[in-house]
């Protein structure tokens, strides 16, 4: 029985915030490498469902009294929210008692598949969103069910990309485990949705904010 077929689902409240989160379990994953295929061994942990949204975003904000990301005149409240740097991912996450994932967990999550929902080809109309699906800006999460990932995780791909608390590195050592110092104590398996696959990943600054994160 392949490790996928059984989902666990929670709706769980950190603060004053609620996340529905799904379990990935422990388990190898197949890494595809420049120097060929590695296997990667990561520990169960609980992650987001979904990434951020505004809705969620502006609450922390009014309850700290953080800064305020500038928001576009399309982005609606169910939106993932953009233009946060990895300080603003990481103070959002110690507030909501979660952290940011690493980028092998991310991985874990996306499944061994060349895409989140299998190794069929990209469909802009049905998988994500991206250029191709001339939207031009962020949708609500969970439009693309089609696109989930084998845990039931929405929008791996496409709409935004997002923070993880370790760099991504072409190269990774092989059957090796995650380091888990990143986990707040309030939660110490649970960590907040990430986005872009990390072999396609393009490299972001901590400080860097733009409209697609």
């Amino acid at each position: 029985m392949s490790d996928h077929t059984l989902r666990t689902l929670e709706r769980v409240s950190y603060g004053t915030d609620e996340h529905i989160r799904e379990l990935v379990r422990h388990g190898l994953y197949e890494y595809e490498h420049k120097d060929g295929t590695l296997m990667l061994y990561v520990d169960g942990f609980w992650l987001g469902r979904d990434t951020i949204t505004w809705k969620q975003y502006l609450r922390f904000c009014a309850a700290t009294k953080h800064r305020l990301p500038s928001r576009p005149e399309w982005a609606e409240d169910d939106h993932p929210v953009v233009n946060v740097n990895w300080y603003d991912a990481v103070a959002y996450c110690k507030w909501a008692g979660l952290r940011l994932p690493t980028v092998k967990e991310w991985e874990r999550a996306a499944g061994s598949a060349k895409y989140p929902w299998g190794d069929a080809n990209p469909d802009p109309q049905k998988h994500l969103n991206c250029w191709e699906s001339g939207i031009r800006h962020t949708t609500a999460v969970g439009s693309y069910p089609a696109g989930n990932g084998p845990y039931g995780h929405r929008d791996l791909a496409g709409n935004v990309w997002e923070w993880t608390c370790t760099p991504w590195k072409r190269r990774l050592d092989p059957i090796v485990s995650v380091d888990a110092a990143m986990v707040t104590d309030s939660s110490p398996d649970t960590a907040a949705t990430p986005q872009a696959k990390a072999q396609e990943s393009v490299s972001e600054q901590p400080d860097d904010s733009d409209p697609i994160v």
